[in-house]
C-alpha cells in the first residue's frame, strides 16, 4: 500500500500537437528543399520560407490553403515584409502535403510521418500544375515533371528503385531509364529552344 502522499504515476497520453510540432520543426527543412526540386524552384529553398508558424504551428496546414502560392507574408522568415518567398510554390505544396499529415495524425502510430508526408507531396505534386505556374530557376526546372520527380526520389531521397516504381506505378525498368535520362539531362543540359 502507497503511504499518504504519495500517488502511483498515471501513463501520459501524448499531445498529438507537441508531437506534430517537433516532427515539423525536424522535418520540414529537407522536405521544403523536396517540394523546391520537384517544384523546379531555386534552390535556396530554406530562406524565408519556414513552414511554421508561432510556437511551432503549422500556419495553413487546415486543408483550407489558398488556391493561389503565398505571397510571403503568411509566414515569418529572413526577408523584408511583402516580400515572396524564395520558392512559393514548393512551400504551398508542402504545406498541403504537411495539413494532410496532420490530418492522419492520430492514424500513423505504426507508420513513418516522413514517409507518409513525402507520398501526399508526390500526390499533390502528379495532381497539381502548380509547377507550370511560373518558368523554374531550380537545377532541375527544365526537366519533364515525371523525369524530376524519380530523379529527386532516386537521387535526393534515396528511395529504391522497387519502391518508386510502386509509388508511380511504373515498372522498375521504366524507372531506371527515367533515372538515367534524369542524370543525362543535368549532366548535359539540352541547348536553348532543343527539347528536353
Amino acid at each position: 500500500m502507497a503511504s499518504g502522499g504519495a500517488r502511483t504515476a498515471r501513463p501520459r497520453q501524448p499531445d498529438g500537437a507537441h508531437e506534430f510540432a517537433a516532427y515539423v520543426g525536424g522535418a520540414a527543412p529537407r522536405l521544403l528543399r523536396t517540394a523546391a526540386l520537384l517544384t523546379g524552384e531555386a534552390g535556396r529553398a530554406g530562406a524565408g520560407t519556414e513552414p511554421t508558424g508561432g510556437a511551432g504551428t503549422v500556419q495553413g496546414a487546415t486543408g483550407t490553403e489558398p488556391a493561389t502560392p503565398p505571397t510571403g507574408t503568411e509566414s515569418p522568415g529572413t526577408e523584408p515584409p511583402g516580400a515572396e518567398p524564395a520558392a512559393p510554390l514548393a512551400l504551398a505544396l508542402l504545406r498541403r502535403a504537411l495539413a494532410r499529415t496532420y490530418a492522419d495524425w492520430d492514424r500513423l502510430e505504426s507508420g513513418d510521418p516522413y514517409d507518409h508526408t513525402r507520398a501526399e507531396l508526390l500526390a499533390l505534386f502528379l495532381r497539381s500544375s502548380w509547377y507550370r505556374r511560373r518558368p523554374g530557376r531550380g537545377p532541375l526546372a527544365a526537366l519533364p515533371g515525371r523525369v524530376r520527380l524519380v530523379l529527386v526520389l532516386r537521387l535526393y531521397e534515396a528511395v529504391p528503385e522497387e519502391q518508386v516504381a510502386a509509388l508511380l506505378g511504373l515498372s522498375v525498368d521504366r524507372v531506371r531509364l527515367l533515372c538515367a535520362r534524369g542524370v543525362h539531362l543535368v549532366l548535359h543540359p539540352p541547348g536553348p529552344g532543343a527539347a528536353p
